[in-house]
């Protein structure tokens, strides 16, 4: 990529989310980054299968508890995908999923989603099969566009006042 990011960027995938966080836990207790040069973890759940009448939409958990996803919905526009706030689900899954881990740890980090809670979801009926390519193509792309500006060191998120004060 050039120009080369003026931050690192780590990818990396977890297991045993549905066990209890399992795999994010182990990161976070022996990382082999550290954790306190970790600008924020942008976790992405369920690209695959959007909600019905959502192509090119995703929504981010925890969205009152940082500047992070304002500042990627906004790259992410430029790419043409829209990042929302969903009432709904944001707080009940922003602890349920990888991304508390790090949070646990006092990282910004959030998970990003484009999916529904489908008829197949956690099936053995939820194959590879079953997957939109070009849903989860657009949105990788708007999720690239919305992360460039903090690879780049453009922007860095904080929390809100209200997770400085612990009430989120």
């Amino acid at each position: 990529m050039q120009p080369r990011p003026a931050r690192s960027v780590v990818f990396m995938t977890f297991w045993g989310e549905e066990k209890g966080l399992l795999g994010s836990k182990a990161w976070c207790e022996q990382p082999l980054w550290p954790l306190e040069k970790t600008v924020a973890n942008v976790n992405i759940e369920m690209i695959g299968r959007p909600e019905e009448g959502a192509a090119e939409k995703m929504w981010g958990t925890g969205w009152t508890r940082s500047t992070l996803g304002p500042q990627l919905a906004a790259g992410a526009k430029r790419a043409g995908i829209e990042v929302f706030h969903r009432e709904d689900v944001s707080e009940m899954l922003y602890a349920r999923s990888d991304n508390y881990s790090f949070v646990q740890k006092g990282v910004i980090a959030h998970s990003f989603s484009a999916g529904s809670l489908h008829q197949d979801y956690h099936q053995l009926t939820d194959e590879y099969t079953r997957l939109n390519l070009p849903h989860m193509t657009r949105i990788i792309q708007g999720l690239f566009a919305g992360s460039l500006p903090l690879a780049r060191g453009d922007l860095t998120p904080t929390k809100t006042a209200a997770a400085k004060a612990g009430k989120q």
